[in-house]
């Protein structure tokens, strides 16, 4: 069984050597509420969802999937869910940005796309840039309204 006290301890010496440094910034970001409860969320969302997209890659192949694909579908579908419900109650104003935006409450796919956004929090030069660094928010075949 390996025990995890060699690499605590090595964390701990180099939290000490940059706090004589000051220089923590350089090794450890503060944690966030945000950061504790969301992310994890949106990282299995986005592994639940490049698996919905390879099995549906395999079933326009020809490959019988059976029903994989609707089982999968409603828990990424439920996944989402829970990413929009946990934001309005940790992002303050969630909601009135996604009012300002034209999202309303049904739209789960955008919702959880600008849940991505707030929690990455970065900066992007233009609105599609923006959709294709999340991946998973891809709205392939919908109009989308600026």
């Amino acid at each position: 069984m390996k025990s995890d006290k060699g690499d605590a301890y090595l964390l701990w010496k180099v939290y000490e050597l940059s706090l004589i440094k000051n220089n923590t910034h350089g090794y450890f970001k503060p944690l966030i509420i945000v950061d504790v409860e969301l992310r994890p969320l949106l990282m299995r969302e986005e592994l639940l969802y490049k698996n919905l997209q390879r099995i549906r890659n395999a079933s326009m192949v020809g490959v019988d999937v059976g029903s994989d694909i609707k089982i999968l579908e409603k828990i990424v579908e439920d996944v989402r869910r829970e990413i929009v419900d946990r934001a309005i109650k940790l992002i303050p104003r969630f909601i009135d940005i996604a009012k300002s935006l034209g999202l309303n409450r049904d739209d789960i796919d955008g919702l959880t796309g600008l849940a991505g956004e707030l929690i990455y929090n970065r900066s992007t030069s233009s609105y599609s840039s923006s959709v294709r660094f999340h991946g998973l928010y891809k709205t392939k075949g919908k109009i989308l309204e600026r």
